[in-house]
């Protein structure tokens, strides 16, 4: 795999008020001598043990290109980055997550029963998620289903009460062929640093790179807690965009390499 470290190390423990500018694009503040980060909880103190808001199930929503590949014999195959996201992402951000949000939740489709997987089951984890980890790729922006999940929690960005941004942008390769909007939301941010790890697998566990891995990992679950606490408070009618109007209405097509 090579050389997987990564220069300009992003400490997870980031002051809460460092990790708002990121998202808001805000020059960060320096960071005060001796400074530690100590994780906030995302319940109320005057509510000990209670959901800040009694209607969220979950902490994030893991949003990715779940494209199936069919070989020449007819066997179905996961996409490079659906395998990455299931044998890699979503293990380890379960296991750091909770160390970030006590009692925290991943709404991941990986964890429907086979056969089970609807617009609708779909669209309750993403309703019932006060924010949204996507995972960037080219074909992630010509599926419907992706495109709704992305285009869903963008509005729910502007709805009143939301506090800032819900989505938390992580590239898993490219990022020259996004749509606009995803690339808007990437400029001037560092939402490449999980790109070193992305060749990972379940087995590298024993790999020179793995333990750089993990501290990626605690620096992402930091941004999903700032993320999370902007959610606007919970209502059952968030509003969906279908899969298959918002093909019609929103067409997407890399651009082409050729000349």
């Amino acid at each position: 795999l090579g050389d997987l470290s990564v220069e300009g190390q992003f400490d997870a423990g980031q002051d809460e008020d460092m990790m708002r500018a990121y998202f808001s694009g805000e020059a960060r503040p320096a960071e005060p001598a001796g400074w530690q980060f100590t994780p906030a909880s995302l319940h109320s103190p005057a509510t000990s043990g209670t959901r800040l808001a009694m209607d969220y199930e979950y902490t994030v929503f893991l949003s990715y290109n779940r494209r199936l590949q069919v070989d020449a014999s007819g066997e179905q195959s996961m996409s490079a980055v659906g395998e990455w996201v299931h044998d890699v992402l979503h293990p380890y951000l379960e296991q750091w997550l909770v160390e970030f949000v006590p009692d925290a939740r991943v709404a991941f489709d990986g964890k429907l029963p086979q056969g089970t997987r609807s617009e609708s089951g779909v669209r309750d984890l993403l309703q019932k998620s006060r924010c949204m980890l996507v995972v960037f790729s080219v074909p992630y922006f010509s599926a419907p289903w992706c495109r709704a999940e992305w285009h869903s929690m963008l509005k729910r960005e502007k709805l009143a009460g939301c506090k800032g941004e819900l989505v938390v942008p992580l590239v898993f390769a490219d990022g020259e062929h996004f749509d606009e909007e995803a690339k808007q939301r990437i400029q001037g941010r560092d939402a490449h640093f999980m790109q070193p790890y992305t060749t990972l697998g379940a087995v590298n566990k024993d790999h020179v790179s793995f333990p750089d891995f993990k501290k990626e990992i605690r620096r992402l679950c930091a941004q999903i807690e700032v993320c999370a606490r902007n959610a606007p408070p919970w209502q059952s009618d968030f509003r969906w965009e279908s899969p298959e109007p918002l093909a019609a209405e929103l067409p997407f097509s890399a651009p082409s390499l050729q000349s």
